[in-house]
């Protein structure tokens, strides 16, 4: 059988039996069994498959929850990479987003990640509504309207106002002038995942009533409501529609609140029982998309921050979203084995080739680490690394032994922002050359002659430097490949034209 070129069947126990790899490619300290995994359904997959690691967030089997991302390349388990710092749960844990029957906008709650609409609209009125279904795992409590003062903890999502120092976050309740405001707690019911939510104000008759309600996850807006909040502000009449855009998870102001954080799949607004505003996310059909038109026929813009985590647009299932791995200020992933096992160091007479295929927009921190084996913060590092140039979008590549280090790049092409892009490096010692790669493309060489071995005792990371150094990385991972010889240009093509990486 040629080994190669065809996967062995799934096999889901701890310990895989089965395909033992040939001995003259096993080292004696790791597993002598092939990775749980399937056949190979293409000619990307059957290069891929010959690599010591491949990590692939879509073919990997990677659920909500997990805390390893297997290596489905030879060396199976001994490479799985470890999301974050820990084997439990923590702050530096990339988050992991899936397709689902829905496309969704996530929101990773800080500043900046919104989405802001053209409905700009201004009046009085007597009903307004928000109907929302959303996904949020964080302890969140519906505002209607608060002060800034006392909104630090709310969780904003859906608000029409302008002020300096008043956030009114679902809706701005304006009665005579005076400002009020009305907030459910979670003692009141308020239920915590992906439900439908709905908030009502009804200034119609003498006094003014708020009402909280939800219901269960479902395509379409439901009919039957379990009320969980309600308060009546006697003596308050009318509604002041602002003359501002609507905006959906975060405020338009640096003092106050919190951004929303969780999943958004639909926002409905009606006032004086008419729908003005609907923003359905199912409309979105690319994870490169900064904007999509609403119901109503505005548009929506899919706002991203300059820094951490950004704004992810993805897809339903039908429409071809992907799952991916969002990384953000101090969020990466990490393989302990590699250090152990030495099966990503590479000697003098060693040929290489790593590949990594993420989606990332324009703001980058310098010489963000997409794929590394170094230690950025030593003057003499040993090692490899796959980065970005300064804070540029040039592909920027590093080999070195400690003394001598190569650092070269691609200054006349740049990944394109928001796209998914493969950044890769390829090594031939006998060659003696070192070449970027973005997407398809092979860059200008640079001689290795000089260059030693680049092997060390770091780990191999993903979205930030190896050893004490941190260079984090702003992205949408996908996948990533590690091979223990030099690509061809036409393996290069072949890969980086199949889905995900590039396309």
């Amino acid at each position: 059988m040629n080994t190669t070129t065809r996967w062995p069947s799934v096999d889901r126990s701890p310990t895989p039996t089965g395909w033992a790899r040939p001995a003259n490619l096993m080292p004696a300290d790791v597993p002598r069994s092939w990775p749980r995994g399937r056949r190979a359904t293409s000619e990307a997959e059957e290069i891929l498959a010959t690599a010591e690691a491949w990590w692939d967030v879509d073919r990997s089997g990677f659920r909500d929850g997990d805390r390893f991302l297997r290596n489905i390349g030879t060396a199976g388990s001994a490479l799985d990479l470890r999301l974050g710092s820990s084997g439990v749960a923590n702050s530096n844990d990339p988050k992991w987003l899936g397709p689902e029957g829905l496309g969704y906008v996530y929101l990773p709650g800080s500043g900046g990640n919104n989405l802001g609409t053209t409905d700009n609209r201004a009046g009085t009125a007597t009903t307004w509504q928000v109907s929302a279904l959303l996904d949020t795992t964080a302890v969140a409590l519906p505002v209607i309207y608060s002060r800034s003062s006392s909104a630090a903890a709310l969780m904003e999502i859906y608000f029409r106002y302008s002020g300096a120092n008043i956030r009114s976050v679902v809706f701005f309740v304006d009665g005579g002038g005076t400002q009020r405001q009305t907030t459910a707690s979670s003692a009141s019911g308020f239920p915590v995942g992906k439900y439908w939510y709905r908030w009502t104000v009804d200034a119609s008759a003498a006094n003014t009533v708020v009402t909280m309600e939800y219901a269960d996850d479902a395509v379409a807006e439901p009919s039957t409501w379990t009320t969980f909040y309600t308060q009546t502000f006697t003596g308050v009449t009318g509604l002041t529609v602002p003359s501002v855009n609507a905006r959906i998870g975060d405020i338009a102001y640096t003092t106050g609140g919190s951004a929303f954080q969780g999943r958004v799949f639909r926002l409905i607004e009606r006032i004086n029982g008419s729908t003005t505003l609907d923003v359905d996310c199912d409309a979105i059909t690319s994870g490169a998309a900064t904007s999509f038109t609403a119901t109503t026929s505005q548009t929506v813009t899919i706002n991203r921050s300059t820094s951490g985590r950004k704004s992810v647009a993805m897809p339903s299932k039908t429409k071809g979203g992907r799952p991916c791995m969002l990384l953000g200020t101090d969020d990466y992933l990490e393989c302990q084995d590699a250090a152990q096992h030495g099966l990503l160091n590479f000697g003098q007479g060693d040929s290489f080739t790593a590949l990594a295929v993420a989606r990332r927009w324009a703001t980058q921190v310098s010489a963000a680490r997409i794929i590394v084996k170094l230690d950025a913060s030593l003057t003499a590092p040993n090692g490899w690394s796959v980065a970005n140039f300064s804070t540029g979008q040039f592909n920027n590549v590093v080999l070195s032994d400690g003394p001598n280090i190569i650092n070269t790049g691609t200054t006349t092409a740049a990944w394109i922002a928001g796209t998914l892009t493969t950044n890769g490096m390829i090594v031939d010692r006998v060659a003696r050359t070192l070449r970027p790669i973005i997407n398809a493309t092979i860059h200008t060489s640079t001689s290795t002659a000089a260059v030693g071995s680049a092997a060390n005792t770091q780990t191999v990371r993903i979205g930030r430097s190896s050893g004490v150094g941190t260079s984090y990385a702003d992205m949408e991972f996908t996948a990533a490949a590690v091979f223990r010889r030099a690509l061809t240009a036409r393996e290069i093509t072949v890969i980086a034209n199949a889905a995900p990486w590039g396309v």
